[in-house]
């Protein structure tokens, strides 16, 4: 059982609250006094039963009303032809001739004498607009037979009638209402048995009671004279007079008129401090017997405070604008600025003053904003002004599109606006005549500045309505006229500053009068190049496969790239009549003919026939609309900004605490610039720049960027010039998450991850219309509900979606009852027949407006039907591989957004150009040029500066763009760290960095072992076999055979041994020139290398596990040629930088490395071509027919390096001399400052000479050699020399050194010549004196311990020697090996050797184990490990009162090494 609010029942029935309350409670029903309290809907039939009279009798009311309506449009003339009624009084009338009737007597109504009457209300019309069922019109002398006013006079039966009802608002003044409160202030003058002059204009539902209308003529022409002095929007103090719930009615201080004032404008009494009020006069009627509204004056304003005109001038044109602008129209700006000082750049084409205005309520705007209640809510209306001939006065226009809405605003004196027109859903014609004659409308005005004002809403006394006309027409002026001026005046200055995009502009107006041309060069298909394709078909169209020789393809090519697709032809017959329409399809091999029609008789073409390329310049037209947008009209608000320096900061550091949607720029370290990049764009006011150097991930911050953005809400516009690229960020992308479209390169719609289905929306309109017939059924809110549930749609988000809709109109449906169902079934209808057979363009619409993200290339976002028009805009526009774009393609998909994030490398491919078309263009703008032009203007070397510049480039390295602004990543993820230092070294001054993981990007390939490696093609004995130079053919295309040779014959095989281990290795072979790129396809043709050949511009954003580059250009020195645009650093950057495992690059370093072979272009941050191939020769491993000099720095040794004994000849002041390196004998040269001839030579390797780069050599002496290999303590093979004079004398040899040798030692070992021996190295060095010693030493081995001092030793011969030595006869030990020297006195010593090495063991403080083995007067003896020892002092031992025994072993502590006794004293 359903409940119902009391204050809907009070509406419906006409009943106070306080009169249904006690009713209700008689009933039972126990409810409190709040409108808000519900009651069972049990009670309604009681209800009915006592109320219902009233509901059927205002029903018949209104029908009356309007009738009443119908008869006052009439006219006054006829009203009072029809009525009879004269405002002095009404004229008497006899009943018959019945003389006992009491005789009825006149009325008269003086309404000059008037005062107090009471106010109610006053007639309103306007809402209603249906005609009556049955039209009724009678004229009669009425008597009154009872009143019961303020609810009406009853009249006696007459006629057809039993009684006649006059009520209240059918009581008029010569056809105008009158206020009821002079009727019910005289309504005494009325008594029962008066005649009434009346008129019959309904009749009651049952047809035997009639309503009637009275008019009682004019009021008095004074009145009306008084009355018209009250100005609308002035103020007035009143009286109260009386007073009901809603209203306060008062009378003017001064004048006997009534009004009426809104009671909940007041919190409290306003007359309890005073018996007068001041309020504002909002409306008045058309004469002095209408009601006056009044309302509660606003505060007053407080006046603004004088602001600088200087500062607001500045606020409202920039710098430049001002530096240009007439003096006259900077007047006109000023002016404006002081009655209007709130504009400003930002909203200069905006009016944002408050503008006041009145709705009339009959105006038909007051029913549109019951039927539309959100509509003012969030508009933003065109506003335009012109001059009313007919009244004299200016009015303002406001009109809206969608909806089409018009709006006319008159002035009411100048206090006020009122609507005068108001038209929506205007007709095709209509919409037509709004918008021409407001076509050159340039303002704007926001529905939060528009006020429309019921008459009980006050409007600040400061308002002016000439004040808002005088600014609208000097706004109209600033933003057309002088604005025009400006920005021509700007042009011509911005000529001056954008020459690249002036040449940029007339290069393509170029290449479309050439493309118009080119469509008559016809190319003639032979036989032998014509094959039926695979499966005759490719993509379900008929096809053929054809074999296009390269020029035939640059024919139909022109300046396309050769990796460009669905190249539209005709076919034609012997006669150049077209036979059939089709497209070139390539898929990088071959090219395949694609048929437009379907059943092709491909048999009929084997035999030839001919193609001509059909002609297609919107691209073309596109790019030139754009520049000249840019360059003339500032399109997109930024260029001015740039050169004026006034480009807005990015507010990153509002994104400081971001948190990140992809979880490595959480991990990313502090200094990767990768966060820093994402917080930029989305601060981003205007324009971001990123840097992207190969490798470092430039897609991933894109993607983070897009999904950051459309979080915030953002519409987001992504665009390349590559299709490849594009296709390689929607791949990232969550479409799941993400409403994402695609646009290929024609700009039709190539992917939709949610699409707009319009059968799908046609059965949504269905099941509206069922809904609302259930609705107006009766239907109960929980059958709705449950019928709104059923309602299933193609998934369950659209399902979602819908039924949302639904329920909105379930919920707003009472507030619409109003509405015949018939007329919105019918509108439901015809909107379900539209979207049945609605065009391509209104879903693409739809469609378009829908979606987070569009895609697609800059050109094909330019061609786009939809995108064109720019009724889709976008929040931000971001643009990958911008460096490679040139200004044009830039420009266009820019011209859709409000922000733009550029993203690229100006330091990689610069934009595509054609340079034999650039001569053409130089030679034919030469022979075209006017009188305005100079041949400088087509310099071939300018233009080609002009043509491969970018947007990116031009602004990245712009003095004026604000460093804040752009952003460089400086880690790479691709490259092996080798690859990537060299790439970081050449061409980003070593700022890229290598990230983690790079270091696992390594492969081998024998022959190959460094990641960088140089075939340098460079020989000394030239061959046909091993001829390094180009190959040129008369179009002045290039190729190399011997390169060709070397990458097929000996690179190849040995990088296939490797994938044919790891077959998901990718190779790319990349080649500057097209003609070189076909010579290697041909070379590879049917081996799985052939799809493996690339050219430079068709791999940006490629990368490849091995990369083969072929530079081409070789030719011989005075050859007077130049590498051409090999000398583009940015193309070599790109192409080596493809690389992620190994790099193999062939070229011929001779030519590369000369400087009369190259053009500097001076790209802005590249460094020379002459020292990134002057770093290839010297970084990088180098193979081929190498020098001395390179194969020498190819296995580079050690500076220091000393290589002996090398053969050599003595030529004038050089020594030459050979030096071995591997398996290479190299010859080099010295300065002899010996002085002397020699046979063979030490020289010593001195590092690089930085002049000539060959290696420098020092000799080296004997003596210096022995020191540098040889120190004091070394044990060294030695040879005695015995010579046999008149004395016979004893020598060592040692390494080239010869030492006497002591002869009674000599004697004791009875040494011959040439014997080998054992020494002992003694190296003394003072000052600059160097001395060596050599020792003789033997090995022995401890035998048998003799009497003191004797041990018998065996020497490494054998022989039982016994020896003479205190200390070996203290620690040696049987078994125990040392080096002992023999001494002249035929004793003995442990060799000094030993003695060092026990040294250098022992550092001082260090704790050892030991064994006590004896003592002598002095010391105890410790026998150490490895056969050393030490000793302990007894005289210390007993100073500490320690008290050692022989064999005790104990831990000790080294004191020092007493290097005059050799000896190790410990300490304990």
């Amino acid at each position: 059982m359903a409940e119902i609010r009391l204050s809907k029942l009070t509406k419906q029935y006409s009943i106070g609250l306080a009169r249904l309350v006690e009713f209700l409670n008689e009933k039972g029903a126990n409810v409190e006094m709040n409108p808000n309290a519900k009651v069972s809907d049990e009670f309604i039939p009681a209800i009915e039963e006592k109320f219902g009279d009233n509901i059927r009798l205002m029903r018949d009311s209104e029908k009356v009303t309007i009738r009443l309506r119908e008869i006052i449009e009439m006219g006054k003339q006829k009203r009072a032809a029809e009525e009879g009624v004269r405002l002095s009084s009404f004229q008497p009338t006899t009943v018959d001739d019945d003389h006992n009737a009491p005789c009825p007597r006149e009325i008269k109504i003086e309404l000059d004498k008037l005062d107090g009457p009471k106010v109610i209300d006053k007639i309103d019309l306007s809402k209603f607009d249906k005609k009556p069922k049955k039209k009724i019109v009678s004229t009669s002398k009425i008597i009154i037979s009872s009143i019961d006013f303020p609810g009406g006079i009853i009249t006696e039966p007459f006629e057809n009638f039993k009684k006649g009802i006059l009520l209240p608002q059918h009581i008029t003044s010569g056809g105008n209402p009158i206020s009821m409160a002079w009727l019910n202030k005289h309504i005494s003058r009325f008594k029962v048995g008066d005649i009434l002059n009346a008129h019959v204009i309904q009749e009651y539902s049952s047809g035997d009671i009639a309503f009637l209308t009275l008019d009682i003529g004019k009021p008095d022409e004074s009145l009306n004279v008084i009355y018209s002095t009250l100005n609308i929007g002035s103020c007035y103090y009143v009286r109260k007079v009386e007073e009901t719930p809603n209203y306060f009615f008062v009378e003017l201080a001064d004048y006997f008129f009534k009004g009426v004032i809104l009671k909940k404008q007041y919190e409290e009494d306003p007359w309890k401090d005073s018996s007068y009020l001041e309020v504002q006069l909002t409306d008045k009627g058309a004469n002095s017997l209408e009601l006056l509204y009044f309302c509660k004056p606003l505060a007053k304003e407080e006046e603004n405070p004088e602001r600088d005109l200087d500062k607001l001038v500045s606020d409202l044109l920039k710098e430049n604008e001002l530096e240009i602008i007439d003096e006259k129209d900077l007047e006109i700006v000023k002016q404006l600025l002081q009655i209007a000082p709130s504009i400003n750049r930002s909203n200069k084409g905006q009016l944002s003053e408050p503008v006041y205005c009145r709705i009339p309520e009959d105006s038909p705007m007051t029913l549109y904003l019951k039927t539309h209640p959100g509509y003012l809510a969030d508009q933003t209306f065109w506003l335009n002004a012109y001059f009313n001939k007919e009244v004299g006065e200016t009015r303002l226009v406001l009109f809206h599109t969608d909806p089409t809405i018009f709006i006319e605003l008159e002035p009411i004196d100048d206090y006020q606006f009122k609507v005068a027109k108001f038209e929506s859903n205007l007709g095709n014609e209509t919409r037509k005549s709004v918008r021409r004659n407001n076509r050159y409308a340039t303002l704007m005005i926001s529905s939060s500045n528009l006020h429309f004002l019921t008459r009980y809403e006050a409007v600040p006394s400061s308002f002016r309505t000439s004040r808002v006309i005088d600014i609208v027409y000097k706004l109209i002026d600033f933003n057309t006229r002088i604005q025009k001026a400006i920005a021509d005046k700007l042009i011509e200055r911005t000529k001056s500053n954008a020459k690249d995009y002036t040449t940029l502009t007339k290069y393509l107006k170029y290449q479309r009068e050439k493309e118009l041309e080119r469509s008559d060069e016809i190319i003639s298909i032979g036989k032998g190049q014509i094959s039926l394709a695979a499966g005759t078909n490719i993509g379900g169209a008929p096809g053929l496969k054809i074999d296009i020789l390269p020029d035939q393809l640059d024919i139909l090519l022109g300046d396309l790239d050769e990796s460009v697709n669905n190249i539209h032809v005709s076919i034609l017959d012997d006669t150049e009549n077209e036979l059939y329409s089709a497209q070139i399809i390539s898929n990088g091999i071959d090219y395949h003919l694609q048929f437009n029609h379907g059943h092709i008789e491909l048999n009929s073409l084997l035999d030839g026939f001919y193609l001509k390329r059909r002609v297609n310049t919107k691209h073309l037209e596109i790019q030139i609309r754009a520049l000249e947008g840019f360059v003339q009209r500032d399109s997109l608000s930024i260029y001015q900004d740039l050169i004026s320096n006034k480009l807005a900061p990015t507010k990153e550091q509002v994104y400081k605490g971001l948190k990140f949607i992809n979880p490595i720029f959480e991990k990313a370290t502090d200094d990767n610039h990768q966060p820093d990049a994402v917080r930029k764009a989305l601060g981003n006011e205007n324009l971001v720049l990123i840097q992207g150097p190969p490798g470092t991930g430039k897609t991933t911050i894109i993607v983070e960027i897009i999904n950051q953005l459309v979080k915030e809400g953002k519409k987001v516009l992504v665009c390349s010039q590559a299709h490849a690229a594009v296709a390689n960020i929607y791949d990232r992308l969550d479409i799941k998450a993400i409403d994402v479209l695609r646009i290929d390169d024609q700009g039709e719609v190539e992917n939709v991850s949610r699409d707009f289905d319009s059968k799908v929306y046609s059965l949504f309109l269905d099941n509206n219309e069922a809904l609302i017939n259930d609705l107006y059924s009766g239907k109960t809110t929980e059958d709705v509900s449950l019928l709104i549930e059923s309602y299933k749609y193609a998934n369950e988000e659209t399902t979602s979606k819908y039924q949302k809709c639904h329920k909105h109109i379930q919920t707003y449906f009472v507030d619409q009852k109003g509405i015949n169902p018939k007329d919105i079934a019918n509108l439901v209808g015809e909107l379900k027949e539209d979207t049945t057979y609605t065009t391509g363009l209104m879903l693409a619409n739809q469609l378009y407006r829908s979606k987070d993200v569009v895609m697609g290339t800059c050109i094909g976002v330019g061609m786009n039907k939809i995108l064109k028009e720019k009724t889709v805009r976008f929040d931000t526009v971001i643009i990958d591989e911008a460096g490679k774009a040139n200004l044009a393609e830039t420009i266009v998909p820019m011209q859709l957004g409000d922000r733009y994030i550029l993203v690229g490398d100006h330091k990689q491919l610069p934009p595509f150009i054609d340079r034999q078309e650039i001569q053409e263009y130089a030679k034919y703008g030469i022979e075209q040029k006017g009188k305005d032009q100079s041949e400088e203007d087509y310099d071939i070397n300018e233009i080609v500066n002009s043509l491969s510049n970018s947007l990116f480039a031009d602004f990245y390295d712009h003095p004026c763009f604000p460093p804040e602004n752009k952003v460089t990543l400086n880690y790479q993820f691709r490259m092996n760290p080798e690859i990537g230092q060299y790439i970081s070294d050449l061409f980003y001054e070593g700022v890229l960095q290598s990230g983690p993981g790079t270091e696992k990007q390594t492969i081998s390939i024998d022959g190959y072992p460094n990641a960088v490696t140089f075939v340098d093609t460079t020989t000394r004995q030239l061959s046909v076999d091993n001829d390094p130079r180009e190959t040129s053919i008369d179009n002045g295309s290039v190729y190399n055979q011997r390169e060709i040779a070397i990458i097929c014959d000996d690179i190849l095989p040995a990088v296939n041994s490797t994938i044919e281990c790891n077959p998901e290795l990718k190779l790319g072979i990349i080649t500057p020139y097209k003609l070189q790129y076909f010579k290697l396809k041909e070379h590879l043709r049917g081996t799985p290398y052939e799809k493996c050949v690339f050219t430079i511009d068709s791999i940006q954003g490629s990368e490849f596990d091995v990369v083969i580059f072929s530079f081409v250009r070789s030719f011989s020195k005075g050859s007077n040629r130049t590498v051409g645009f090999l000398d583009d650093m940015r193309r070599l950057n790109v192409s080596l930088s493809r690389a992620k495992k190994k790099l193999i690059l062939v070229g011929n370093l001779n030519t590369l490395r000369r400087p009369e072979a190259h053009n500097d272009y001076k790209i802005p941050g590249m460094v020379s071509p002459v020292e990134v191939f002057n770093s290839i020769a010297t970084n990088v491993m180098r193979l081929g027919e190498l020098s001395d000099v390179e194969k020498f720095l190819k296995l580079e040794p050690p500076v220091g390096t000393v290589f002996e004994d090398c053969p050599c000849k003595v030529k004038g002041k050089f020594v030459c001399f050979k030096v071995t390196l591997g398996a290479d004998e190299l010859s080099f040269k010295m300065p002899n400052k010996a002085n002397r001839d020699i046979s063979s030579v030490n020289v010593m390797y001195n590092g690089i000479d930085e002049i000539t780069g060959k290696p420098l050599w020092k000799g080296v002496s004997d003596l210096a050699m022995f020191v540098r290999t040889h120190k004091t303590g070394d044990l060294a093979k030695g040879v005695v020399h015995v010579e046999n004079g008149e004395q016979v004398s004893y020598s060592i040899s040692v390494d080239k050194i010869t030492r006497p040798l002591n002869e009674d030692v000599a004697k004791q070992y009875n040494f011959i010549d040439g014997e080998e021996v054992l020494v002992y190295t003694t190296i003394e060095k003072k000052a600059d004196k160097t001395t060596i010693f050599f020792s003789l030493v033997f090995e022995a081995e401890v035998v048998e311990i003799q009497d003191y001092p004797y041990v018998d030793v065996r020497t490494s011969g054998g022989a039982i020697e016994r020896v003479n030595n205190h200390f070996l006869w203290q620690v040696a030990e049987e078994g125990d090996t040392y080096y002992l020297e023999r001494l002249p006195n035929r004793s003995v010593r442990i060799s000094n050797g030993f003695m060092e090495t026990i040294r250098n063991s022992y550092e001082t403080a260090k704790k050892v184990r030991g064994t006590i083995l004896t003592k002598d007067d002095q010391y105890y003896y410790i026998k150490l490990e490895n056969n050393f020892f030490g000793v302990i002092s007894i005289a210390f031992l007993k100073y500490k009162k320690i008290y050692l025994r022989n064999g005790d072993e104990r831990e000790f502590v080294v004191h020092y090494f007493d290097n005059k006794q050799r000896l190790l004293i410990l300490s304990i």
